[in-house]
């Protein structure tokens, strides 16, 4: 997978049950996230959550509800994830819940290349 953003994030399309998304694959988020929008237009079931996180600015927020083992297709790779739902504005977030998961990779931030 290529894309790109900043030193620990890359940035690249992709498709949450054919709908095209921007997906931001961040080192830095705990969790793994999916605007609400998204989560609708998608289709995908949504359960309650009661998970509050703490973003960039130091705000405090309440996830809005979790979608579980969501497909996502990434350039050539087809995953799941499961999906805290959070107005994010411009990105849907895989975090290291969702890295842990694909075992070993090479990250090179260089040639923005994973």
């Amino acid at each position: 997978m290529a894309g790109s953003l900043s030193p620990k994030t890359m940035r690249i399309e992709g498709f949450i049950n054919s709908q095209k998304v921007l997906i931001l694959i961040d080192i830095g988020s705990t969790h793994s996230f999916v605007d609400p929008y998204v989560a609708r237009k998608s289709k995908l079931p949504m359960g309650k959550s009661q998970l509050t996180v703490k973003v960039a600015n130091g705000d405090s927020l309440l996830c809005q509800g979790y979608c579980r083992a969501v497909p996502i297709q990434l350039q050539n790779l087809k995953t799941t994830a499961n999906l805290y739902l959070l107005t994010l504005g411009g990105c849907d977030v895989l975090g290291v819940d969702w890295l842990q998961d694909l075992g070993s990779i090479l990250w090179n931030f260089s040639d923005l290349t994973m």
